[in-house]
């Protein structure tokens, strides 16, 4: 795990472009914010029923996980109960499995974390820790990672005005971004989920991409398609 944190850190360094926060060796406090979770409802401005009728989710798990914190190569918590939380882009976290509140860990480009099987790294934009986001690490190569960006929209419960309209309930609504980034300068590229815009971004080996997409038969909508590629382009680099 050290050796993909150091890997983590040079990435994350290359793609900021700018200098690291400085959280120091000593005890420092993890949490920007807690939630009472009894207030969630509130916060969307639902009643009870509405909240729990939501549809969609802004966690590719609705239960915390066990998971790991690190700071630069160094393993600072272990086995902390944590979620990504796409719409408020935060990784939520308790201090223990049994506490009802939970809060939002500090964002960091020192910081990333690792739940259960999921790497989420924080990269700021534009020299500014606002503006920046949470990624989550798809692979890991020798030349470019794949990153993920996922991104939930929140739109409020409609009720029918008409007979020839339907009630709708709450959603979270989330795209997906896929990027390419490169080991050598932290550069990001998004990576089309389309054929003839992959190949494009792909194009220092155009025939032997395409050729590969044919034989195993890619679909560059599908994640774990893409994976593959982006495999297999870093494997002729």
């Amino acid at each position: 795990m050290k050796k993909l944190a150091v890997t983590l850190l040079l990435t994350i360094i290359g793609a900021t472009g700018y200098a690291q926060t400085n959280l120091g060796s000593g005890a420092y406090s993890l949490y920007e914010r807690e939630v009472n979770i009894n207030n969630t409802n509130e916060f969307f401005n639902l009643s009870e029923e509405e909240f729990k009728n939501i549809e969609g989710s802004p966690y590719s798990n609705d239960t915390f996980l066990k998971g790991n914190i690190y700071q630069d190569d160094k393993l600072i918590m272990k086995d902390v109960p944590m979620r990504y939380n796409s719409y408020s882009d935060e990784i939520e976290m308790k201090k223990n499995e049994n506490d009802e509140n939970y809060g939002a860990l500090l964002k960091s480009p020192d910081l990333f974390v690792k739940i259960f099987n999921d790497v989420y790294i924080f990269v700021p934009k534009n020299g500014s820790t606002e503006e920046g986001g949470y990624f989550k690490i798809l692979s890991p190569n020798d030349h470019y990672d794949l990153y993920k960006k996922t991104t939930t929209t929140f739109s409020q419960p409609y009720e029918a005005r008409t007979t020839y309209e339907q009630n709708r309930p709450a959603k979270f609504s989330s795209t997906h971004t896929y990027y390419l980034v490169s080991k050598r300068d932290g550069k990001f590229v998004e990576l089309p989920t389309s054929r003839s815009k992959a190949l494009k971004v792909m194009s220092v080996k155009k025939k032997e991409v395409k050729k590969f997409m044919n034989d195993r038969r890619i679909d560059v909508s599908e994640e774990a398609d893409l994976i593959k590629l982006v495999s297999y382009f870093n494997s002729i680099l």
